[in-house]
Protein backbone atom coordinates (compact mmCIF):
# COMPACT_ATOMS: atom_id res chain seq x y z
CA UNK A 1 0.00 0.00 0.00
CA UNK A 2 1.14 3.59 -0.62
CA UNK A 3 2.24 5.65 2.18
CA UNK A 4 0.06 8.27 3.39
CA UNK A 5 1.15 11.76 2.80
CA UNK A 6 1.92 13.15 6.24
CA UNK A 7 -1.16 16.50 6.07
CA UNK A 8 -0.22 19.40 8.62
CA UNK A 9 -3.56 20.75 9.63
CA UNK A 10 -3.19 24.09 11.36
CA UNK A 11 -5.69 25.58 13.23
CA UNK A 12 -5.53 29.61 13.94
CA UNK A 13 -7.92 30.48 16.89
CA UNK A 14 -9.10 33.32 19.20
CA UNK A 15 -11.84 33.39 21.52
CA UNK A 16 -13.88 30.62 19.88
CA UNK A 17 -15.09 28.81 22.87
CA UNK A 18 -18.38 27.25 21.95
CA UNK A 19 -16.78 26.05 18.48
CA UNK A 20 -13.24 25.42 19.03
CA UNK A 21 -14.08 21.59 20.62
CA UNK A 22 -15.85 20.54 17.62
CA UNK A 23 -13.04 21.63 15.47
CA UNK A 24 -10.23 19.62 17.10
CA UNK A 25 -12.81 16.67 17.13
CA UNK A 26 -13.59 16.89 13.40
CA UNK A 27 -9.76 16.63 12.75
CA UNK A 28 -8.28 13.97 15.11
CA UNK A 29 -12.05 11.43 14.55
CA UNK A 30 -10.61 11.36 10.59
CA UNK A 31 -8.43 8.40 11.72
CA UNK A 32 -5.40 9.77 9.06
CA UNK A 33 -2.51 7.77 10.97
CA UNK A 34 -0.14 10.38 9.68
CA UNK A 35 -1.59 13.85 10.91
CA UNK A 36 -0.04 16.64 12.60
CA UNK A 37 -2.40 19.09 14.08
CA UNK A 38 -1.19 22.24 15.26
CA UNK A 39 -2.91 25.15 16.93
CA UNK A 40 -1.62 28.67 17.25
CA UNK A 41 -4.28 30.73 19.30
CA UNK A 42 -3.88 34.35 19.09
CA UNK A 43 -4.32 35.05 23.11
CA UNK A 44 -8.08 33.65 23.69
CA UNK A 45 -9.61 35.13 27.09
CA UNK A 46 -12.70 32.95 26.65
CA UNK A 47 -12.08 29.58 28.27
CA UNK A 48 -10.34 28.46 24.62
CA UNK A 49 -6.91 27.63 26.24
CA UNK A 50 -8.66 25.02 28.52
CA UNK A 51 -10.46 23.12 25.58
CA UNK A 52 -7.36 23.19 24.08
CA UNK A 53 -5.14 21.67 26.55
CA UNK A 54 -7.77 18.83 26.90
CA UNK A 55 -6.97 17.35 23.98
CA UNK A 56 -2.88 18.17 24.25
CA UNK A 57 -1.25 14.74 24.16
CA UNK A 58 -3.18 14.41 20.58
CA UNK A 59 -1.67 17.49 19.46
CA UNK A 60 2.13 18.26 17.69
CA UNK A 61 1.70 21.17 19.78
CA UNK A 62 -0.06 24.35 20.44
CA UNK A 63 0.93 27.83 21.91
CA UNK A 64 -1.10 30.75 22.62
CA UNK A 65 0.70 34.69 21.91
CA UNK A 66 -1.15 37.12 21.00
CA UNK A 67 -0.95 38.52 17.01
CA UNK A 68 -2.20 40.58 15.02
CA UNK A 69 -4.46 38.38 12.75
CA UNK A 70 -5.32 34.48 11.60
CA UNK A 71 -2.90 35.06 9.17
CA UNK A 72 -0.11 36.17 11.57
CA UNK A 73 -0.72 33.33 13.48
CA UNK A 74 -0.78 30.89 10.11
CA UNK A 75 2.51 31.93 8.81
CA UNK A 76 3.61 31.72 12.83
CA UNK A 77 2.99 27.70 12.51
CA UNK A 78 4.28 27.61 8.95
CA UNK A 79 7.58 27.64 10.42
CA UNK A 80 6.96 24.43 12.59
CA UNK A 81 5.64 22.10 11.00
CA UNK A 82 6.60 19.16 8.78
CA UNK A 83 3.83 18.41 6.51
CA UNK A 84 4.71 17.31 3.15
CA UNK A 85 0.28 19.24 2.67
CA UNK A 86 -1.32 21.55 4.75
CA UNK A 87 -4.70 22.98 5.02
CA UNK A 88 -6.13 25.88 7.34
CA UNK A 89 -9.20 24.60 9.37
CA UNK A 90 -10.38 27.72 11.89
CA UNK A 91 -11.26 27.16 15.33
CA UNK A 92 -14.92 27.57 14.07
CA UNK A 93 -14.80 25.36 11.09
CA UNK A 94 -14.76 21.80 10.91
CA UNK A 95 -13.35 18.75 8.73
CA UNK A 96 -16.07 16.75 7.22
CA UNK A 97 -15.51 12.83 7.73
CA UNK A 98 -13.19 11.27 6.00
CA UNK A 99 -12.07 14.49 4.09
CA UNK A 100 -7.68 13.45 4.69
CA UNK A 101 -8.33 10.44 3.36
CA UNK A 102 -10.23 11.36 0.49
CA UNK A 103 -7.25 14.13 -0.15
CA UNK A 104 -4.68 11.38 0.53
CA UNK A 105 -6.09 8.77 -1.94
CA UNK A 106 -6.69 12.30 -4.57
CA UNK A 107 -2.91 13.25 -4.06
CA UNK A 108 -1.43 9.63 -4.72
CA UNK A 109 -3.64 9.56 -8.20
CA UNK A 110 -2.10 13.46 -8.73
CA UNK A 111 1.36 13.31 -7.86
CA UNK A 112 1.09 15.69 -5.16
CA UNK A 113 -0.49 18.88 -6.58
CA UNK A 114 -0.06 22.03 -5.42
CA UNK A 115 -3.16 23.15 -4.41
CA UNK A 116 -6.10 20.97 -4.39
CA UNK A 117 -9.45 22.30 -3.68
CA UNK A 118 -12.72 20.76 -3.27
CA UNK A 119 -16.47 21.27 -1.71
CA UNK A 120 -17.35 23.08 1.38
CA UNK A 121 -20.81 23.12 3.20
CA UNK A 122 -21.94 26.12 5.07
CA UNK A 123 -22.83 25.04 8.63
CA UNK A 124 -25.01 27.14 11.41
CA UNK A 125 -23.49 27.22 15.14
CA UNK A 126 -25.79 24.29 15.31
CA UNK A 127 -24.30 22.43 12.53
CA UNK A 128 -26.87 22.54 10.66
CA UNK A 129 -26.14 23.00 6.60
CA UNK A 130 -26.98 26.12 5.16
CA UNK A 131 -25.84 25.75 1.56
CA UNK A 132 -23.62 23.44 -0.59
CA UNK A 133 -20.71 24.79 -2.39
CA UNK A 134 -18.90 23.05 -4.79
CA UNK A 135 -15.67 23.52 -5.91
CA UNK A 136 -15.44 24.88 -9.91
CA UNK A 137 -13.55 24.48 -12.79
CA UNK A 138 -11.71 25.41 -14.92
CA UNK A 139 -10.20 28.43 -12.88
CA UNK A 140 -8.02 31.22 -14.16
CA UNK A 141 -7.02 34.16 -12.20
CA UNK A 142 -9.14 36.33 -14.72
CA UNK A 143 -12.71 34.48 -13.98
CA UNK A 144 -11.61 33.90 -10.06
CA UNK A 145 -11.42 37.48 -9.51
CA UNK A 146 -14.63 38.51 -11.79
CA UNK A 147 -16.24 35.49 -10.12
CA UNK A 148 -16.13 36.02 -6.56
CA UNK A 149 -13.84 33.73 -4.31
CA UNK A 150 -16.76 31.56 -3.59
CA UNK A 151 -15.33 29.50 -7.16
CA UNK A 152 -13.00 27.89 -5.11
CA UNK A 153 -14.09 26.96 -1.29
CA UNK A 154 -11.03 28.60 0.99
CA UNK A 155 -11.93 26.40 3.78
CA UNK A 156 -11.85 23.07 1.51
CA UNK A 157 -8.31 23.99 -0.14
CA UNK A 158 -4.74 21.97 0.69
CA UNK A 159 -1.59 23.08 -0.45
CA UNK A 160 1.89 21.29 -0.75
CA UNK A 161 3.58 22.17 1.86
CA UNK A 162 6.90 23.93 -0.65
CA UNK A 163 4.01 26.32 -2.08
CA UNK A 164 4.80 28.67 0.59
CA UNK A 165 8.48 28.75 -0.11
CA UNK A 166 7.85 29.45 -3.88
CA UNK A 167 4.32 31.96 -3.63
CA UNK A 168 5.63 33.74 -0.30
CA UNK A 169 3.48 32.90 3.29
CA UNK A 170 0.15 35.03 3.79
CA UNK A 171 -0.57 38.38 3.84
CA UNK A 172 -0.68 39.25 8.02
CA UNK A 173 -1.99 42.33 7.15
CA UNK A 174 -5.20 41.17 5.97
CA UNK A 175 -7.89 39.89 8.84
CA UNK A 176 -10.85 38.44 6.27
CA UNK A 177 -9.26 37.54 2.58
CA UNK A 178 -5.83 36.55 3.33
CA UNK A 179 -6.54 33.15 1.45
CA UNK A 180 -8.50 34.61 -1.08
CA UNK A 181 -4.97 36.93 -1.81
CA UNK A 182 -3.06 33.58 -1.45
CA UNK A 183 -4.85 31.90 -4.07
CA UNK A 184 -4.78 35.32 -6.59
CA UNK A 185 -1.19 34.50 -5.90
CA UNK A 186 -1.16 31.15 -7.18
CA UNK A 187 -3.32 31.71 -9.82
CA UNK A 188 -0.97 34.46 -10.93
CA UNK A 189 2.44 32.13 -11.34
CA UNK A 190 0.57 29.84 -13.05
CA UNK A 191 -0.55 27.15 -10.38
CA UNK A 192 -4.35 26.26 -10.94
CA UNK A 193 -6.06 23.88 -8.44
CA UNK A 194 -6.92 20.24 -8.91
CA UNK A 195 -10.23 19.63 -8.01
CA UNK A 196 -11.44 17.27 -5.69
CA UNK A 197 -15.71 16.75 -6.02
CA UNK A 198 -15.82 15.54 -2.47
CA UNK A 199 -17.15 17.73 0.44
CA UNK A 200 -14.37 18.59 2.51
CA UNK A 201 -15.04 20.97 4.98
CA UNK A 202 -17.84 22.94 6.97
CA UNK A 203 -17.32 27.07 7.11
CA UNK A 204 -19.89 27.93 10.03
CA UNK A 205 -21.42 31.11 9.66
CA UNK A 206 -22.08 32.55 13.11
CA UNK A 207 -22.82 35.73 15.39
CA UNK A 208 -19.30 35.57 16.38
CA UNK A 209 -17.45 35.62 13.22
CA UNK A 210 -15.19 37.85 11.99
CA UNK A 211 -16.96 38.82 8.39
CA UNK A 212 -20.39 38.96 10.71
CA UNK A 213 -18.76 41.35 13.14
CA UNK A 214 -16.98 43.43 10.63
CA UNK A 215 -18.68 43.12 7.56
CA UNK A 216 -17.81 46.12 5.82
CA UNK A 217 -14.02 45.41 6.52
CA UNK A 218 -14.45 41.98 4.87
CA UNK A 219 -16.30 43.63 2.45
CA UNK A 220 -13.37 46.69 1.50
CA UNK A 221 -10.43 43.73 2.28
CA UNK A 222 -12.06 41.88 -0.28
CA UNK A 223 -12.55 44.46 -3.31
CA UNK A 224 -9.08 45.81 -2.09
CA UNK A 225 -7.47 41.95 -3.15
CA UNK A 226 -9.55 42.08 -6.07
CA UNK A 227 -8.90 44.96 -7.70
CA UNK A 228 -5.48 44.22 -7.14
CA UNK A 229 -5.57 40.95 -8.93
CA UNK A 230 -8.45 42.20 -11.55
CA UNK A 231 -5.92 45.24 -12.71
CA UNK A 232 -2.97 42.73 -13.37
CA UNK A 233 -5.41 40.46 -15.71
CA UNK A 234 -6.14 43.42 -17.41
CA UNK A 235 -2.05 44.13 -18.30
CA UNK A 236 -1.42 40.77 -18.63
CA UNK A 237 -4.74 40.84 -21.79
CA UNK A 238 -3.40 43.69 -22.82
CA UNK A 239 0.52 43.01 -23.13
CA UNK A 240 -0.95 39.61 -25.25
CA UNK A 241 -3.35 41.45 -27.66
CA UNK A 242 -0.37 43.92 -28.68
CA UNK A 243 1.88 40.81 -29.34
CA UNK A 244 -0.99 39.37 -31.32
CA UNK A 245 -1.22 42.55 -33.61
Amino acid sequence: MARQPRISVIMPSFNHAPFIERAICSVLDQGYDNLELVIADGGSADGSLALIDRYADELEWWTSVPDESPAAAVNRALRNITGELVTIVHANDVLLPFALHRVADFCRSMRMPTWIAGGATLIDASDRVIERIEAQEPVSLANYVMGGDYLIPATASFYRADAFEQYGVFDASLLHAYRYDFHCRLLSGGAEPMILSAALAGQRRHSGSLSSLDGVGCGRERQRVTMQYAASTVMAASGRERRAA
